[in-house]
């Protein structure tokens, strides 16, 4: 069955801070900032991110299982998704992303994660931007994603494959750096 992400999701926007966002000591909230994200699939460690006072309260508050979309697409990369991983009432996520978090009746937040950061979920987010040189999202079109949702059985053994597999792929990350660290050694000691 194919459903529109908004039938299966609420979607709302980040929070717009009307000046930049400064560092504050003792902050209560950490801000998640366009410039944060990189190459992340998961936002687990906030220590890196800016801290401020937050007096605003509400959904832009991220909980454990949000899922993130970038409302531009940066050079290089595209349209961006991340799972936040973290405590809940922690981070505040800025007006650069749309806050993407499951409604339970039809699909797994897990699921719906997953499938958002599949190429061809990314590759039609992009075909819903607008603008010449600066590609943007609009909420409105988002919702308009389309997104298979198969049987929570199926849901949960796919999630299950996509957890192996990226098991796999952080085992082979790690291997890859070591290798590389390796080379450099040989190389930077070779003639010193």
């Amino acid at each position: 069955m194919i459903k529109k992400l908004q039938e299966v999701a609420t979607i709302t926007a980040g929070h717009y801070f009307s000046k930049k966002v400064q560092r504050e000591q003792g902050g209560d909230y950490k801000v998640l900032q366009l410039r944060d994200v990189g190459d992340l699939e998961e936002l687990h460690d906030i220590s890196p991110l800016a801290t401020i006072d937050f007096e605003g309260k509400g959904k832009s508050i991220l909980e454990k299982g949000d899922i993130l979309i970038t409302t531009r697409a940066t050079s290089g990369t595209g349209i961006r998704t991340l799972v936040y991983t973290g405590e809940p009432d922690s981070v505040v996520a800025s007006s650069l992303f749309f806050i993407v978090r499951a409604k339970d009746d039809f699909v797994s937040k897990e699921y719906l994660a997953e499938y958002l950061q599949t190429k061809p979920a990314l590759q039609d987010l992009m075909k819903l931007t607008t603008g010449a040189s600066i590609k943007m999202l609009l909420r409105k079109r988002v919702g308009e994603l389309s997104i298979p949702v198969p049987s929570r059985d199926t849901q949960d053994k796919e999630v299950a494959a996509a957890r192996v597999i990226r098991e796999q792929l952080d085992r082979i990350k790690s291997k890859q750096e070591k290798l590389l660290a390796i080379k450099s050694q040989i190389f930077s000691t070779q003639y010193r």
